[in-house]
């Protein structure tokens, strides 16, 4: 198969790829003209390990083993994926040895299987992103002393141990995170929590004479509402006037891409490519129509050229120079990144779960008594 582009596009096969939230797929022309769209997706037609037997919307798929799989028929039989919405449930169900495989909505649960002689507990990073987008525009965030100070005033550890239950790592300046195309720690550190730096900061932008009060909004997700605890705690330590808002969701929308916000916590779950992830920096993608939060508008030349490169050394050049600025100018401040955790039965072999990518592999999957 070929594409042919009008341009060079860098980030094009993650586009294409099968990657959250930019899903691609190759579709069988003939089913797909056949069936149409709703009919494709109640019978899809691949080259899987496993052919869709049964799907019911909100509760169930039901697929069996493909024998005809070009690697070899898989050693599970069928494969059911059921949907439990309530988390207490799911667990209850995963004790009794009704379901073998159940991801955690809540990184605190994982304690309560660590140490299980029957279950294990997998944690693998991912790019589960938590940050304080800073306004730029309006005190006390337009001066970039007060915006180091931020960063520098966030008890990083002390956040992931009661946000994530320790299943996190501190995250990096510069946006890009290890392991996303193009990061550089020599550009792009890890942060550091210093409240005596973050103090002196203050001082010299003449904020601890003026301590102007600072609102931040978030919204009501169990996390965010961890996480603001500990960022309003530990920043007003450092000498901060801030008070952190959780707002019902809808709210939130609408109140954090005002004029007037000063600060808003913005969650992001996604892929290696970093493309989408800068674009939320991007100076056209402003509110109200985009979130470009902190109406950052000082590396636009560079995110332009880095989707036009010719080469994926061109390419990581440009992301290089994007770190170092957003490093130097603090846009936002990186609050944690954290892991997604699955908890599986020991029955379960050779099941490793992807992180980046969307779905699961079951093909080397076994199970035993």
């Amino acid at each position: 198969m070929q594409f042919r582009l009008a341009a060079p596009y860098g980030p094009f096969i993650w586009r294409v790829a099968n990657v959250l939230p930019f899903t691609g797929y190759v579709l069988s022309r003939a089913a797909m003209e056949e069936l149409g769209i709703e009919g494709y997706e109640q019978t899809p037609v691949g080259t899987g390990p496993f052919i869709l037997k049964e799907m019911v919307s909100r509760e169930y798929l039901l697929a069996e083993a493909n024998p005809d799989y070009y690697e070899g028929r898989p050693a599970l039989d069928a494969v059911k994926i059921t949907v439990i919405t309530d988390s207490q449930t799911a667990l209850a169900a995963l004790e009794a040895g009704d379901v073998h495989i159940v991801e955690l909505s809540d990184h605190l649960q994982a304690s309560r299987f660590e140490g299980s002689d029957r279950l294990q507990v997998m944690a693998r990073p991912a790019y589960l992103l938590y940050w304080l987008n800073l306004n730029m525009t309006i005190p006390p965030f337009d001066d970039v002393r007060v915006r180091k100070a931020a960063q520098l005033a966030i008890d990083y550890q002390g956040l992931i141990d009661t946000a994530l239950g320790g299943y996190g790592t501190i995250p990096h300046q510069g946006l890009l995170q290890p392991g996303m195309v193009g990061f550089d720690e020599s550009v792009n550190p890890a942060n550091q929590y210093d409240p005596e730096a973050a103090r002196q900061l203050l001082q010299e932008a003449g904020y601890l004479d003026n301590p102007v009060p600072i609102t931040c909004v978030t919204y009501d997700h169990t996390l965010a509402v961890r996480l603001a605890e500990v960022v309003e705690q530990t920043m007003r330590q450092a000498g901060f006037n801030i008070d952190v808002q959780n707002l019902e969701r809808g709210t939130f929308n609408e109140v954090r891409v005002a004029d007037d916000t000063q600060c808003a916590i913005l969650f992001y779950s996604g892929e290696s490519d970093p493309d989408f992830l800068v674009s939320l920096f991007y100076g056209p993608n402003r509110p109200p129509a985009m979130l470009n939060i902190s109406r950052y508008t000082c590396f636009d030349d560079l995110y332009e050229a880095q989707r036009q490169a010719a080469s994926t050394e061109e390419r990581v050049e440009l992301l290089r120079q994007v770190q170092a600025r957003i490093t130097e100018d603090v846009p936002l401040v990186m609050a944690l990144m954290g892991n997604r955790i699955w908890v599986v039965s020991n029955q379960v072999q050779n099941f490793e779960p992807l992180v980046t990518f969307s779905g699961l592999l079951f093909q080397n999957v076994d199970l035993v008594n």
